[in-house]
């Protein structure tokens, strides 16, 4: 299956920097909003395993809770943005959505703090930018 970008409604694409940018998509100019991801905020590295060599062993949701937590801590002290990475085959488990319900709890004990879908931040960046044209 092919992916399409404007089928499918696409408006956040997360890369490791966030800016907004013009591009043609399909023939038609369109405009995408980056978002920054980062390994330490994506849940792959953190839950994948394997059993070859080389092993990689799952971490212990706490351990995860923890590393996201003083991730949160720096970020939020620099004025920036927190973009977690979930992919529901390693976050989809109750221990693992536990701990999510409890970073996301802890998170919004911060002033001037708002948790949103990528692609509500996608939108309002867009519309920020359009402002300042």
């Amino acid at each position: 299956m092919r992916c399409d970008a404007t089928a499918l409604s696409i408006r956040a694409i997360s890369i490791t920097i966030s800016c907004h940018i013009s591009t043609k998509i399909g023939g038609e100019e369109t405009e995408i909003v980056e978002l920054p991801v980062a390994r330490a905020l994506d849940g792959a590295p953190w839950f994948l395993f394997s059993t070859r060599a080389p092993v990689r062993n799952i971490f212990a949701s706490r351990i995860v809770e923890e590393t996201w937590r003083e991730e949160f801590q720096g970020i939020y002290q620099c004025g920036g943005i927190v973009v977690l990475t979930m992919h529901p085959q390693f976050i989809g488990r109750s221990g693992r959505l536990h701990m999510l319900q409890r970073f996301l709890e802890y998170v919004s004990t911060f002033p001037n703090v708002w948790i949103a879908t990528a692609v509500e931040v996608a939108e309002y960046r867009a519309q920020e930018f359009a402002d300042h044209r």
